[in-house]
């Protein structure tokens, strides 16, 4: 391949590149932001959003467990105890 070739083969994977950025940014990124969360649970405040006022950036994430409390809470606690919870490994401690 010759010099020219060379460059026009970059340049061809940094437009490539900068257009699959940009797609991720406008359509990729706004939907995971807010992944499984309604409409209401996106705007409502939660627990801990008065230690940070005025944020740069939210995000809410959800699912929907249709089950009550009281059978959800020990599978939870299980995982926590087994350490396949986040919050035991200490990656997001203070």
């Amino acid at each position: 391949m010759n010099r020219s070739g060379c460059i026009r083969w970059l340049a061809g994977i940094l437009i490539l590149a900068l257009l699959a950025s940009l797609a991720f940014l406008l359509l990729v990124r706004p939907w995971y932001l807010n992944w499984g969360a309604s409409p209401a649970e996106i705007g409502a405040a939660l627990p801990g959003d008065e230690n940070i006022p005025a944020p740069e950036h939210t995000h809410t994430r959800a699912i929907t467990v249709r089950a009550p409390a009281e059978q959800v809470w020990p599978w939870i606690a299980q995982m926590e105890a087994e350490g396949y919870s986040s919050w035991s490994a200490g990656c997001c401690a203070a």
